[in-house]
């Protein structure tokens, strides 16, 4: 795995690196989505699987941060 990202499985390069100024913000059509599926067990009271989606942070500014994300885009693309 190269320093600073995690390495994709399709082309062998780093999806995000730790060094680049860029971030990413979330669009806000996604809180529609986690109030109507999510909240109910993932919120600041619940917290259930010690993940909090409403502390989450809504920006990717770095690969930790890329990281959370894409573990709840992988749960997403398994139950849905």
């Amino acid at each position: 795995m190269p320093a600073g990202g995690r390495t994709s499985r399709y082309a062998g390069r780093p999806c995000f690196r730790d060094d680049s100024s860029q971030v990413i913000r979330m669009p806000d059509s996604i809180e529609a989505f986690f109030e109507s599926y999510c909240y109910n067990c993932l919120d600041a009271d619940t917290a259930k699987a010690d993940l909090n989606l409403e502390g989450l942070t809504r920006e990717i500014s770095d690969s930790a941060d890329a990281l959370n994300w894409q573990d709840i885009l992988d749960q997403l693309n398994f139950f849905f």
